[in-house]
């Protein structure tokens, strides 16, 4: 223990002592000693801390750069989303619109039609009864409706298009004696109107 005490106190004999204490410098007094102590020193640390400073500064300021171009060019893109999702829904209500209009306008078509060959039926229908009642008049029986069933399957024939909207169209043999005296249905549909 007692060789522990020697080796401490020589320890703390041989540091060196610094008897003159120096007050923290001021900077509101003109004290030309401590003016002096303060000035600082054009050495190689000082000078390597001032380009510190300005690089920190150079730093500072490119972040803040960043920062403010990052923010307007997030309110432009977010402004361009507003934009875009705006002219998505006019553009989707005009396509609806588009759509509906051209869904009505085709369906007004195909009751045209309807409404047209079912005038047409009944001015046909309407002729043949006049016609029947005439040969009665006559005393001549007309024809029954087993024979033009008959003659229906064996003269007419069919054929599918798509140029109208029943997609059908009827015709009669060319070497039928009747195709020459049967009326077009255009006949009918302009002297009714």
């Amino acid at each position: 223990m007692l060789a522990h005490r020697a080796a401490i106190r020589h320890f703390t004999t041989s540091l060196p002592r610094c008897n003159t204490a120096r007050p923290p410098p001021s900077y509101f007094t003109h004290d030309s000693g401590h003016h002096a102590a303060q000035t600082p020193s054009s050495g190689p640390g000082n000078r390597s801390r001032s380009l510190t400073d300005i690089a920190m500064v150079i730093a500072v300021g490119t972040l803040c750069f960043l920062a403010i171009d990052n923010y307007r060019a997030r309110c432009e893109l977010q402004a361009q989303v507003e934009q875009d999702r705006i002219k998505l829904a006019e553009t989707q209500e005009f396509l609806t619109r588009q759509t509906n209009a051209a869904r009505k306008k085709r369906e007004l078509q195909i009751l045209n039609e309807r409404k047209t060959t079912k005038m047409r039926e009944m001015k046909l229908a309407l002729h043949v009864a006049m016609l029947r009642a005439q040969l009665q008049d006559h005393g001549i029986e007309p024809r029954s409706i087993d024979d033009c069933v008959h003659e229906y399957a064996r003269s007419v024939k069919m054929d599918n298009s798509i140029s109208n909207v029943s997609g059908t169209a009827l015709w009669i043999n060319d070497d039928n004696s009747l195709k020459g005296l049967i009326p077009s249905p255009k006949e009918y549909e302009e002297r009714g109107r």
